[in-house]
């Protein structure tokens, strides 16, 4: 199970995990809107760190949405 998180490992797959300042400033893009819901596909996730640095932001109150739905797409080699 170590391997999985190992860089190395994962750099061989070609696989990138987002920083979390990187996914803070991401998240961040997102402008208030007045639409009542949110759909977010976060299609590259390992870890969910751009799925999560948005939820943060939602609870936050930072964008005006009332509710997300969200979907996300791993590869197979990031599967347990």
């Amino acid at each position: 199970m170590a391997r999985r998180g190992d860089k190395k490992y994962k750099a061989e797959l070609g696989q990138f995990m987002t920083p979390s300042g990187i996914a803070r400033f991401m998240a961040s893009l997102f402008s208030p809107g007045t639409a009542q819901a949110c759909r977010l596909l976060d299609a590259g996730a390992g870890l969910g760190a751009l799925s999560c640095a948005f939820f943060d932001r939602w609870a936050a109150g930072g964008v005006g949405f009332e509710s997300v739905e969200a979907t996300a797409q791993a590869d197979e080699a990031s599967k347990p």
